[in-house]
């Protein structure tokens, strides 16, 4: 029966077997991150809804407080039980995925799997972010790349995440296929100063407000670099300034460095704002750091 539901659920969504076996493969290490996220989310859900008294109703119980109002001739005298926002929540919040397709990222992947970590982070993305039907979004990201090609590649756009196991894989191969015949290059702090604008210009368009308050802010960028910064001398105090520059546009950044070598992470690390930048030593950090950063920074 199993069969059958699995054989049946790929012919609907156009899938083969050795696409879904492919699939499988990603997916399996990642399955207690994204579950720990989902989680994470389905409270943030419910906590944005709280059952209360919804005030000046047409019909319900009489308000006692709108008693005279009523003998005057208002007819919204009543209450009635039902959800109400929660004031403090923002009506949506925008996150941006800044993930790293370098050549650097596939010519090294066969020494630590970086770019293996850094698709499986991807996927964690979009599998943790998947939206049930008719379910009010209170989370829009959309996933690009980095390369010696270009600061934005879209993978993902806003209001189009994949919603089934062939659409999220075909992100993942056209990341990999990119990393593998891109151009030579670094555009980490281009990817970074862009995605904050483009995030700036997505919360300043959907009028929510921006403070200069980490519990206001409804904006993120997160970033995912392999520190190859040297070999392009890029200064890591320049990550600093960028940072700082989200901060004044409402926007939080974070960035995560994969696969740096020991000199070069401290470095980075007494450039970098406490709390902003993040070292995964070891690749298999990179989708557990993501989560991190989700769950501590973002989805407050």
């Amino acid at each position: 029966m199993a069969k059958k539901a699995l054989e049946e659920k790929l012919r609907k969504i156009g899938m083969g077997e050795e696409e879904y076996d492919t699939y499988k493969d990603f997916s399996a290490n990642i399955q207690q991150d994204v579950s720990r996220l989902k989680g994470i989310l389905a409270t943030i859900q419910s906590l944005t809804k709280e059952r209360g008294w919804l005030k000046r109703q047409s019909y319900g119980e009489i308000d006692d407080a709108k008693i005279v109002d009523g003998i005057t001739g208002d007819k919204y005298i009543y209450k009635r039980r039902g959800n109400i926002e929660e004031a403090s929540f923002p009506k949506q919040k925008y996150i941006r995925f800044v993930m790293d397709v370098s050549g650097s990222m596939y010519r090294f992947n066969g020494y630590d799997q970086r770019l293996v970590r850094c698709l499986e982070a991807a996927l964690l993305i979009m599998e943790s972010f998947q939206s049930e039907v008719g379910e009010e979004k209170k989370f829009n990201y959309s996933i690009v790349g980095h390369s010696g090609d270009s600061p934005c590649i879209p993978f993902v756009d806003w209001n189009s995440s994949p919603n089934n196991e062939k659409d999220r894989l075909q992100i993942l191969q056209t990341m990999l296929a990119h990393s593998q015949y891109c151009n030579s290059g670094d555009f980490t702090l281009e990817a970074m100063r862009k995605a904050i604008d483009e995030v700036s210009e997505k919360t300043s368009r959907s009028g929510n407000a921006i403070e200069n308050s980490d519990d206001t802010k409804n904006g993120t960028v997160i970033c995912l670099s392999d520190a190859n910064l040297a070999r392009y001398g890029i200064d890591p105090r320049h990550f600093e300034t960028i940072i700082e520059s989200g901060n004044r546009k409402g926007v939080k950044a974070y960035i995560i460095f994969i696969a740096s070598g020991g000199e070069e992470a401290n470095a980075i690390t007494r450039a970098i704002p406490a709390g902003s930048g993040y070292i995964c030593m070891e690749t298999n950090e990179l989708p557990k750091a993501v989560r991190e950063i989700l769950s501590s920074g973002v989805l407050k």
